[in-house]
Formats: structure tokens, sequence, C-alpha cells
């Protein structure tokens, strides 16, 4: 049983959700050796430990990396002081993750390894079990080093995903380039190409943008850490 960390580095998820009409792409496929120990993490990657989830009944749910690297859920009710129920094991091995809740109130975790997007839900709401991982379709663009963010919000009704990666351009730049994805009816699915800044679709991240990576900025049609002045 891994130690937690109950220190919150996640985000409370809110109950509004969206649809991404321009992603067409329906293609998965299971991820058999998703609970293998996690590949070390690359140092340039801030490793997210623990997300934290708010019930509307305010009890808690914690979601924390073990020391190999997998995702283990436990709850935490807080009706009588808090108290830990036994953490259950996700089956995800990756080196960070997000945590969400689907409109049918199963639990979603999605995770990188390496340039790898892989995923898992719980099998019925509250079930604390877990389907077999699965791998989305993700193709990072040529010069791709890693996978720095998982986004993750709601609107109109439905389940975002957003994956920010981190490329070597051909003239040696860092850039920084938002991958636009959503849950459609029982699988995680993706663009085949980029969000563009300043495009529509980005509009929708923006707020998500600014509260979970505030140190960037656009730079042409990507991103860029932010230039200290």
């Amino acid at each position: 049983m891994p130690a937690f960390n109950t220190m919150v580095t996640g985000t409370d998820l809110g109950w509004d959700s969206g649809r991404g009409a321009d992603i067409t792409s329906a293609h998965v496929r299971p991820a058999a050796d998703a609970a293998r120990p996690a590949i070390p993490p690359d140092p340039a990657v801030p490793r997210r430990t623990t997300v934290l989830l708010v019930n509307p009944d305010e009890s808690m749910e914690n979601f924390s990396l073990s020391p190999n690297g997998q995702v283990w859920h436990q709850r935490v009710s807080k009706s009588q002081g808090p108290r830990h129920a036994s953490p259950h094991n996700t089956g995800l091995a990756v080196s960070l993750f997000n945590v969400a809740r689907l409109p049918n109130g199963c639990r979603l975790v999605v995770g990188a390894r390496g340039l790898s997007l892989l995923y898992c839900c719980e099998t019925a709401p509250g079930s604390s079990q877990w389907e077999p991982a699965r791998e989305a379709l993700l193709k990072p663009l040529r010069g791709t080093r890693f996978i720095l963010k998982i986004l993750v919000q709601h609107h109109q009704e439905q389940l975002m995903v957003g994956v920010m990666t981190q490329r070597t351009s051909d003239m040696g730049f860092e850039l920084l380039e938002l991958w636009d994805g959503s849950w459609q009816q029982d699988r995680l699915v993706f663009c085949g190409a980029p969000t563009r800044a300043t495009s529509t679709r980005e509009n929708l991240w923006l707020p998500v943008l600014a509260r979970e990576m505030p140190n960037i900025e656009r730079y042409g049609p990507v991103y860029r850490r932010r230039q200290d002045p």
C-alpha cells in the first residue's frame, strides 16, 4: 500500500460540462502494459503527484502516484472528521496525470507515459473498480519531447481534455502545443492536429490555461514559457 501525500496539487473540478465539435478521430487501442512501472519522468516536466476531487456531499477523493508510478484512488470522508477508506490501485502507471468525473458519474484518470496518453475509468459510478487502461490516439508533431500538462474541464455537458506538449522546432526553439480532446460515448478522442493559439477552440481553454499554466504566453500560432522582463 503506498504512502499518500496529502498536499493538494490538483484542481477541484466543477460540474460545468462541453463538446468538441471538430474532434473526429475515434481510434483507441488497449494499453496492455499500463500496469508496469512508469518510465523515469523528464526532469523538465512538473510531476503532479496528487489530485483531490471534492464531491457535492463534501466528501473527497484522493488520487496519488505511488513510488513506482502507479495511480491509487482513496476516498476521504469529512462527515465526522477525516476518515480514509482503503486505497484502490487504478492500474495506470504514468509520470503525470489528471482526474475528472464523467457525465455518468464514473471517475476518469488520464495520464502520460513518455509521449503515450493513457486513461482508465471506473466500471460503475462509485465502484472503485477500474477498467483496463487504454491508450488514446495522440500523434504529436516531429520534435515533440514530452507531454507537459494534462488539463480537464466540463463544457456544455461533455468532458474535455487538453494536452500540452513541448516540442523542439527545427530551428531549436522550445514550443508548446495544445491538443484538444473530449470524451465521446465510451472513449477519449483527440483532434489530429494541435489547437492553434487565437483560434475559436482555444477560447474554450483560455480560463483553464490562465489558472493551470499562468507562466505561458502565445507565441505565433503556438505557446512558449513567458519570458522574464
